[in-house]
């Protein structure tokens, strides 16, 4: 997987990369002409990876984030440190606890001190907060219900305290944490929605239909692209929930209320959503379904889409 981030002082963007169980994380530095060849350095990680760039040492230089989500003997992840000097320092190794493997990480001020942390999903909620000396404290651990395990790190409900977002494999929910003024993360609320398989690189969160409010976006093997458009009683452009709830706003689907099993021409899928008929050629035609998951007391609605080609 990819990502991309200032990795040296020349203020262009280059790529970091990682594969499966290489035991290492590759650094293309960009130039003029395009990237140069890879930097290989050595890092702990034995498959289903995630990867993430950002500072999390406080010195305002971008650092590589690697984890590895299979083997006991590997880190759940390791920070390699970009240096003043150029490269990167050698990785520095966090886990959760004994015996426990991690589905994902984000990276994200979630404790309210300006300054980066780190999010790691397993069974819980792993949240290594940045210290002033510019290291990784022990983890703060927030229950979840069946296993968390993309996660993103974002403000969903725009109060300027960046919230943690992460989708469930087995139960059909995406789980919100919202951060809190003293810097803890509350309870996690969950919002059903079709799924059947995500993985830590499954879940993307940010504005895809331009009210001002970040949406989640879901890959999906079984349903295509799921996405849960954030409907907040305020939005920044002046629209409100209540033009969401009547679908008057062109840009989120209306909830469709025909689909039924046995409506044609179209079938129920797994999860509420439905497909469309193979064209003469064999291919899906796109279809959508939408419906709604509300939690009035934290002032969230989500409006979903599922959506397949």
């Amino acid at each position: 997987m990819l990502r991309l981030g200032r990795l040296n002082d020349d203020n262009l963007l280059d790529v970091a990369a990682v594969g499966f169980g290489t035991n290492s994380v590759s650094v293309m530095l960009s130039s003029t002409g395009g990237p140069n060849p890879p930097v290989e350095y050595p890092v702990l990680h034995g498959g289903r990876e995630d990867l993430e760039v950002a500072d999390v040492t406080g010195d305002g230089r971008d650092d590589l984030i690697v984890m590895s989500g299979q083997t006991y003997a590997s880190p759940n992840f390791s920070v390699l440190a970009q240096l003043a000097s150029g490269g990167f320092a050698s990785p520095v190794e966090y886990r959760v606890g004994e015996g426990i493997l991690t589905s994902g990480i984000g990276v994200g001020d979630v404790t309210g001190d300006g300054r980066n942390d780190v999010v790691a999903s397993y069974q819980g909620l792993a949240v290594f907060a940045q210290t002033p000396l510019g290291t990784l404290s022990e983890p703060t651990i927030y229950p979840t219900d069946n296993g968390a395990k993309p996660v993103e790190v974002v403000d969903v409900n725009l109060d300027s305290r960046p919230d943690v977002v992460t989708a469930h494999n087995s139960s059909n929910v995406v789980g919100v944490y919202l951060q809190q003024p003293d810097g803890s993360l509350a309870s996690e609320d969950e919002y059903g929605f079709p799924v059947a398989q995500v993985g830590p690189h499954s879940l993307a969160v940010g504005d895809i239909n331009g009210d001002g409010a970040p949406d989640v976006v879901i890959a999906d093997r079984a349903h295509g692209l799921v996405v849960l458009y954030n409907t907040l009683p305020e939005q920044t452009n002046g629209s409100s929930s209540a033009d969401a709830e009547t679908g008057s706003s062109a840009t989120v689907p209306e909830p469709d209320r025909s689909c039924r099993p046995g409506t044609e021409p179209m079938t129920m899928c797994k999860g509420g959503g439905r497909s469309a008929p193979e064209s003469s050629d064999g291919r899906r035609a796109r279809s959508a379904r939408a419906e709604r998951a509300r939690r009035p007391e934290n002032g969230l609605t989500w409006l979903y889409s599922a959506i397949r080609w």
